[in-house]
């Protein structure tokens, strides 16, 4: 397999396992709807430069 697409695989496993903890953490603390809507936001603008760069460059190429 190519090492590139092992690399994207292996983020986006990573990023799934991100918001999974994301989920978990917001359950746990009984934070109410509003609070996980900002939790995943906040959280996830970490990875959104990443999936907004690979979708740039999916639609150059």
């Amino acid at each position: 397999m190519d090492v590139e697409l092992l690399t994207h695989l292996g983020i986006y496993g990573l990023i799934g396992y991100m918001l999974f903890v994301i989920a978990m953490v917001a359950k746990e603390a009984n934070v109410p709807s509003v609070g996980k809507l900002w939790m995943f936001i906040v959280l996830g603008t970490g990875f959104s430069g990443w999936i907004v760069k690979d979708i740039i460059t999916f639609a150059i190429s």
